[in-house]
């Protein structure tokens, strides 16, 4: 009879440590998922090409600051971006590689798409779901060079 006792003690402690470790694992969402200002991003940058490939820019190209190229991948097609600022530069030194994948209206993405944006400031607002996804919100195509304020250089 304790032996019995004792195993069923065993296994009770053994759920109830599961129960814990599980419960733990479920409510780890990672950096950028709690809810909250720090999901919202705003990139300001220029768009290099459409419908290009960032190996190939940066293979044939001679621009100085490589390492703000990111190939930007939206259900259109894709495209590379030179990122000049972003409001949250901790986010995007988090991305270890330099694709972001877009999603949102697409009237909003035709405009970050278009062959006519190409060298054209542009600032893309949204919310990060995902390290390397952004669900966009709002594309706006500035003609002249201007910048927001609100976006820290990178």
């Amino acid at each position: 009879m304790s032996t019995l006792l004792s195993k069923a003690t065993l296994a009770g402690v053994a759920a109830l440590m599961l129960a814990g470790f599980t419960a733990t694992a479920q409510g780890f969402f990672g950096p950028n998922s709690s809810a909250g200002l720090e999901n919202q991003v705003q990139i300001r940058g220029k768009v290099v090409c459409t419908g290009c490939r960032l190996a190939d820019v940066r293979q044939n190209s001679l621009h100085k600051h490589k390492s703000r190229l990111y190939q930007v991948i939206l259900n259109q097609g894709q495209l590379v971006m030179e990122v000049e600022a972003v409001n949250n530069p901790g986010w995007l030194n988090n991305v270890l590689v330099p694709h972001l994948w877009v999603r949102g209206d697409d009237g909003q993405l035709q405009k970050l798409s278009a062959p006519e944006t190409v060298a054209k400031e542009v600032e893309v607002s949204g919310i990060v779901t995902d390290l390397n996804l952004i669900n966009v919100t709002e594309v706006v195509v500035r003609q002249d060079s201007e910048g927001s304020n609100k976006l820290a250089q990178q």
